[in-house]
């Protein structure tokens, strides 16, 4: 290349114009080696923000899929916990009604059994009043009887051969016993 234009000092104007002064082959030779080598290390800068462009898209590309399979795991995990959660408390809920069915089961079998019970003391009750009338009937003829022989004077009779023992023998205190 060609220097750019040297203008003579002013102390030795001439009429001449201003010329270029042409620089020597090795000067050039070696600017044109340094502009080949800045060149080169243009291309090989251009090639490497290429490269490095390409490798900043794939890393974005990277993280995005990363990000994407850590969101779809997440959400998977996530939707696998509620489903174990909601399938626990269903159970819980399931055993809760089991519990509740069994105990209400219970509770009205116990009632059935308490009204048969009560049902039982009743009759067992009205069996005793029903065979403690006649117990009763029967003692108090025999009083009126010893009365009537003690009115009469006549002798008392032996219990044993009062009539009605055979009925009164197996009551306790012996009903109608002198």
């Amino acid at each position: 290349m060609l220097r750019s234009p040297v203008s003579t000092p002013p102390s030795t104007a001439s009429s001449y114009p201003m010329a270029l002064i042409p620089l020597p082959a090795a000067r050039i030779a070696d600017l044109e080696k340094n502009l080949a080598r800045e060149q080169n290390k243009v291309c090989v800068l251009k090639r490497e923000q290429k490269e490095n462009t390409k490798l900043i898209g794939e890393y974005e590309t990277s993280v995005g899929n990363i990000v994407e399979m850590v969101r779809n795991y997440s959400f998977n995990n996530k939707q696998n916990e509620v489903a174990i959660r909601l399938h626990y408390n269903k159970l819980l809920q399931d055993e809760k009604d089991a519990h509740l069915e069994s105990r209400l089961e219970k509770d009205d079998w116990h009632a059935k059994f308490m009204r048969s019970v009560e049902m039982l003391r009743e009759a067992y009750r009205l069996r005793c009043e029903e065979e403690d009338v006649p117990l009763r009937i029967i003692a108090g003829l025999q009083n009126e009887v010893r009365g009537y022989r003690n009115a009469l004077g006549m002798e008392p009779e032996k219990f044993e051969d009062e009539y009605g023992y055979e009925i009164l023998k197996d009551v306790k205190n012996g009903a109608g016993e002198p």
